[in-house]
């Protein structure tokens, strides 16, 4: 017979090895629900892109522009699309994110469905959905552990993606579609003005805080494409451009900013398989 001592270490082996499975178990979940994150963030950063594009567009589009029409119905394709993936992909969004998804669905079928003749009500009815979308973006890389990883470095990029170059391009977006309509109008009120005065200072002021994030020669470029945007505005001298060349310009900003997004995506992905296999431990700095 065993003896009680034999007993007991068997007892304390058993524990620590269902200790231990549950620790792995609960560490691979944890890492499963991330990459479920930002398969979502993904699909949402998409849909915001196309819907800041969809904003610009529109504004063409009243203004006369026959191609914009043909655009616009191609991205709208797209974003519903895009909808469907993310909605329908139950397992990516948990009940409460889903719900919040899908009223900002019904926010986009009703621009659809009750299209607006007057530019400043479509470019805040497209603004506040972009906002709402925003909001759900941090609220998914909050609730699927990437802004609150335990690894530094992991929380810092998703950070990044999810917050402070989405907020840019949103900036530049807003930019973009006012300025089309000066352009267009070859006319800029005082509440446009004032409108695009805070709207580029704040961007001035945030462009340092993405420095790091950039490019140098897209930096620069940015740079440059905003305070020529912004004297323009204060000489009155920007219904002197050619609204295609300021939309293609503006876009191109935009598209790079994008584009380092999916890039850091992948990255993020990259890091949160990896880690805490091959990857130590980041501790924030002091």
């Amino acid at each position: 017979m065993l003896s009680s001592l034999t007993l007991f270490a068997l007892f304390i082996f058993i524990l620590s090895l269902l200790a231990i499975y549950r620790f792995y178990h609960a560490r691979k979940q944890a890492k499963e629900r991330s990459l479920r994150g930002i398969t979502a963030v993904t699909r949402l950063i998409e849909i915001i892109k196309l819907t800041q594009e969809h904003r610009a567009l529109y504004v063409e589009h009243l203004k006369g522009q026959d191609l914009a029409k043909n655009q616009l119905e191609a991205i709208e394709k797209q974003i519903n699309q895009r909808y469907l993936v993310l909605i329908g992909k139950g397992k990516d969004l948990d009940k409460t994110l889903k719900r919040f998804a899908q009223k900002s669905q019904r926010i986009w079928g009703n621009i659809l469905q009750n299209p607006s003749r007057d530019i400043n009500k479509s470019f805040h009815t497209h603004s506040s959905l972009i906002q709402r979308l925003l909001d759900c973006l941090w609220d998914i890389a909050d609730d699927y552990s990437l802004t609150t990883h335990t690894d530094h470095n992991i929380q810092s990029l998703a950070n990044d993606l999810v917050r402070t170059l989405p907020k840019l391009t949103e900036a530049i977006g807003q930019v973009r579609a006012i300025a089309l309509q000066i352009t267009h109008s070859k006319y800029c009120s005082s509440d446009k003005k004032l409108l695009l005065l805070f709207t580029l200072s704040k961007i001035q002021r945030d462009l340092s805080q993405v420095q790091p994030k950039l490019q140098k020669q897209h930096y620069n470029k940015l740079t440059s494409f905003i305070e020529e945007i912004t004297k323009s505005v204060e000489d009155q001298a920007l219904s002197d451009r050619n609204p295609d060349t300021f939309f293609n310009e503006a876009g191109s900003h935009i598209d790079i900013i994008f584009n380092n997004i999916q890039t850091g995506l992948n990255e993020l992905k990259t890091q949160v398989i990896l880690q805490p296999k091959q990857r130590k431990r980041a501790q924030p700095s002091t």
